[in-house]
């Protein structure tokens, strides 16, 4: 039996990490087989782009480059890891998915998504079976980077953030296996929506 694919998608700086945990708990105490990952990373060549992408660079790193990065990591990442676990049968919860570069190429950097829909259609047709999207207002975003050591993608400012925001929040809209989590409440109302949403899986 195939596995399920679980994403965690939104702005940095919105509890994913923290969420992440109590999610692969939450199944291991119910029998699954979990496997957590991020993107981009998850294999040793998507982790040295995941370092190019992330740090800056002597040069400017256009935003198609970014996008081919991503997708090269992302590659790497489905064939290496994610799919290989789905088909043993296992749980695999990813940091971050296809959907980001949607939001944060396309909405973020102004990409046209037809360029974002052909780089997806070479990889393997692989749709998660449930996204969530946990949702805050850039401000409060960048209140929390300022609290540590924002990467270079998290130095952009506020406009770029609110275009990535209305991707994540139009998709949320049209796509019932996605779910918009605010995620400006406290912990444990957030830990107990998501709960539902397993428990529904």
């Amino acid at each position: 039996m195939r596995g399920k694919l679980i994403c965690l998608e939104g702005m940095d700086f919105t509890g994913k990490s923290t969420h992440m945990r109590h999610i692969c708990h939450f199944l291991r105490q119910r029998g699954r087989r979990v496997i957590r990952t991020r993107e981009p990373g998850g294999t040793r060549v998507a982790t040295k782009l995941r370092r190019l992408l992330k740090t800056e660079a002597a040069e400017e790193i256009l935003p198609q480059t970014e996008l081919w990065l991503f997708f090269a990591a992302r590659c790497q990442h489905i064939h290496h890891v994610i799919g290989p676990h789905l088909a043993r049968g296992d749980w695999v919860v990813t940091d971050r998915f296809i959907l980001s570069s949607y939001a944060y190429q396309g909405g973020g950097r102004g990409l046209n998504s037809k360029h974002i829909d052909a780089l997806v259609a070479e990889l393997p047709p692989l749709r998660p079976d449930l996204t969530l999207i946990f949702d805050i207002p850039p401000a409060v975003a960048r209140l929390r980077a300022s609290q540590g050591k924002p990467d270079r993608i998290e130095k952009e400012g506020d406009r770029f953030f609110r275009r990535v925001r209305t991707v994540y929040r139009s998709y949320a809209r049209q796509h019932a296996d996605c779910a918009l989590i605010d995620a400006t409440r406290p912990e444990t109302q957030v830990r107990a929506e998501i709960a539902q949403h397993l428990a529904a899986l």
